[in-house]
Protein backbone atom coordinates (compact mmCIF):
# COMPACT_ATOMS: atom_id res chain seq x y z
CA UNK A 1 0.00 0.00 0.00
CA UNK A 2 1.01 3.59 -0.95
CA UNK A 3 -0.08 6.60 1.03
CA UNK A 4 0.30 10.15 -0.24
CA UNK A 5 -1.72 13.51 -1.77
CA UNK A 6 -1.52 16.43 -2.77
CA UNK A 7 -2.16 20.22 -1.24
CA UNK A 8 -3.56 22.93 -3.60
CA UNK A 9 -4.38 26.00 -1.43
CA UNK A 10 -5.77 29.52 -2.01
CA UNK A 11 -5.90 31.74 1.18
CA UNK A 12 -8.27 29.59 3.77
CA UNK A 13 -8.94 26.89 2.05
CA UNK A 14 -7.39 23.67 0.52
CA UNK A 15 -8.53 21.21 -1.28
CA UNK A 16 -6.68 18.12 -0.48
CA UNK A 17 -6.10 14.79 -3.19
CA UNK A 18 -5.80 11.47 -1.89
CA UNK A 19 -3.19 9.82 -4.35
CA UNK A 20 -2.51 6.68 -2.04
CA UNK A 21 -3.35 3.08 -3.35
CA UNK A 22 -5.06 0.02 -2.28
CA UNK A 23 -6.35 1.77 0.65
CA UNK A 24 -10.30 1.07 2.01
CA UNK A 25 -10.11 3.83 4.17
CA UNK A 26 -8.70 7.37 4.65
CA UNK A 27 -8.31 9.61 7.44
CA UNK A 28 -7.06 12.97 7.29
CA UNK A 29 -5.72 14.97 9.85
CA UNK A 30 -5.67 18.99 9.55
CA UNK A 31 -3.22 19.69 11.91
CA UNK A 32 -5.55 22.08 14.00
CA UNK A 33 -7.47 18.42 15.92
CA UNK A 34 -9.97 18.58 13.07
CA UNK A 35 -10.34 15.06 11.21
CA UNK A 36 -12.29 14.16 8.25
CA UNK A 37 -12.48 10.81 6.59
CA UNK A 38 -13.48 11.66 3.08
CA UNK A 39 -11.36 10.59 0.32
CA UNK A 40 -10.78 14.11 -1.30
CA UNK A 41 -11.59 16.96 1.05
CA UNK A 42 -11.84 20.57 1.17
CA UNK A 43 -11.16 22.53 4.30
CA UNK A 44 -11.24 25.71 5.44
CA UNK A 45 -8.51 27.16 8.16
CA UNK A 46 -9.86 29.70 10.64
CA UNK A 47 -6.13 30.85 11.66
CA UNK A 48 -3.40 31.56 9.69
CA UNK A 49 -0.30 29.24 10.40
CA UNK A 50 2.09 25.92 9.79
CA UNK A 51 0.03 22.86 9.72
CA UNK A 52 1.13 19.39 9.64
CA UNK A 53 -1.42 17.50 7.54
CA UNK A 54 -1.44 14.03 7.94
CA UNK A 55 -3.17 11.33 6.09
CA UNK A 56 -3.33 7.75 7.45
CA UNK A 57 -4.84 4.74 5.07
CA UNK A 58 -5.99 1.53 5.70
CA UNK A 59 -6.74 -2.04 3.97
CA UNK A 60 -7.56 -5.04 5.97
CA UNK A 61 -3.80 -5.60 6.24
CA UNK A 62 -2.09 -2.66 6.67
CA UNK A 63 -1.93 1.28 7.75
CA UNK A 64 -0.06 3.46 5.83
CA UNK A 65 -0.01 7.40 6.44
CA UNK A 66 1.95 10.52 4.83
CA UNK A 67 2.45 14.06 6.81
CA UNK A 68 3.43 17.47 4.89
CA UNK A 69 3.39 21.07 6.25
CA UNK A 70 0.90 23.94 4.83
CA UNK A 71 1.61 27.63 5.59
CA UNK A 72 -2.30 29.12 5.55
CA UNK A 73 -1.73 32.65 5.12
CA UNK A 74 -5.11 34.77 6.35
CA UNK A 75 -3.35 38.25 5.45
CA UNK A 76 -5.54 40.44 3.04
CA UNK A 77 -3.17 42.37 0.31
CA UNK A 78 -2.87 45.84 0.85
CA UNK A 79 -1.52 48.09 -0.95
CA UNK A 80 -0.04 50.96 0.34
CA UNK A 81 -1.04 54.30 -0.92
CA UNK A 82 0.71 58.06 -0.41
CA UNK A 83 -1.26 59.84 2.56
CA UNK A 84 -2.04 62.43 -0.09
CA UNK A 85 -3.87 59.92 -1.99
CA UNK A 86 -7.21 61.17 -3.44
CA UNK A 87 -9.88 58.77 -4.13
CA UNK A 88 -11.61 59.48 -7.31
CA UNK A 89 -14.99 57.68 -8.56
CA UNK A 90 -16.81 58.14 -11.76
CA UNK A 91 -20.06 56.86 -12.79
CA UNK A 92 -20.69 53.83 -14.95
CA UNK A 93 -21.51 54.16 -18.60
CA UNK A 94 -24.75 54.85 -19.10
CA UNK A 95 -26.91 51.60 -20.41
CA UNK A 96 -29.75 51.30 -22.75
CA UNK A 97 -32.60 50.18 -21.38
CA UNK A 98 -36.32 49.35 -23.18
Amino acid sequence: MYCSFYIFDKGDTALFSNNSTNENQSVWDFGDQQLSFLKNPKYIYKKSGIYKVCLTVTNQCNASKYCQEININLMVNFIELPENYVWSISPKDSIDTL
